[in-house]
């Protein structure tokens, strides 16, 4: 039913989720919204396959979720409470967006054409500057390099996917005005190496914690 790369992509997604589960339970507490964001996203990505491009105006709802979880693993990991109450006060407005984003969707086809890439580009402009933020916040008394510090490979997952999600935004709705059958399959060839960085980046979060847990928990 799933073509090889799909196969790779969901055991890379159950993988990523169990290291961040495993990872919570050893004591990084801001794993769980990796571990819910991971299963959720599999979860998506497997019914869209199944829709095989109907109801698009579902991704419009997902989106919103995927971007509270990405915040709330910020909230968790940034100790400055005045930035946090800023993430979480537009995790709301963002929420509110994007329903209407998807209503308007669901209402009109024509809509969908114009508006298919508005959530994803608030999200990821949004996004690029919380783990900016975040990046260069990481706490410096952890006696440990930055790169084996969990944030950092999850800030730069999240940098290198929306900077380059950005880049090619623009490419969508053209695929869909010359060929709406396909539009997805081929924007996918750009996004897909994408989604394994991020994924592997997570991944790679979750190692280092569970290498050097006695540094990170405090």
């Amino acid at each position: 039913m799933f073509s090889p790369f799909y196969l790779f992509y969901f055991g890379l997604l159950i993988f990523a989720a169990t290291l961040a589960y495993i990872a919570y339970k050893k004591g990084d507490k801001k794993s769980i919204a990796m571990v819910v964001l991971l299963i959720l996203t599999l979860l998506f990505e497997v019914l869209a396959l199944i829709l095989n491009g109907r109801y698009v105006f579902l991704y419009d709802l997902f989106i919103p979720t995927e971007y509270m979880l990405f915040c709330l693993y910020y909230w968790k990991s940034q100790p400055v409470i005045k930035t946090k109450r800023w993430a979480m006060l537009s995790v709301a407005c963002f929420f509110v967006f994007s329903i209407a984003v998807a209503f308007m969707v669901f209402q009109s086809q024509a809509l969908y054409m114009g508006l298919v890439t508005w959530n994803i580009d608030l999200e990821g402009f949004l996004l690029f500057i919380v783990f900016t933020h975040l990046l260069f916040n990481i706490d410096d008394e952890i006696s440990l390099p930055i790169y084996k510090i969990p944030e950092f490979w999850v800030s730069v997952g999240v940098l290198i996917f929306y900077g380059g999600v950005f880049t090619i935004l623009g490419l969508y709705p053209i695929l869909l005005h010359v060929d709406p059958a396909t539009a997805a399959k081929k924007y996918g060839f750009f996004l897909n190496p994408l989604n394994v960085i991020l994924y592997v980046c997570i991944i790679s979060g979750s190692i280092c914690f569970l290498q050097n847990r006695k540094f990170l928990i405090q």
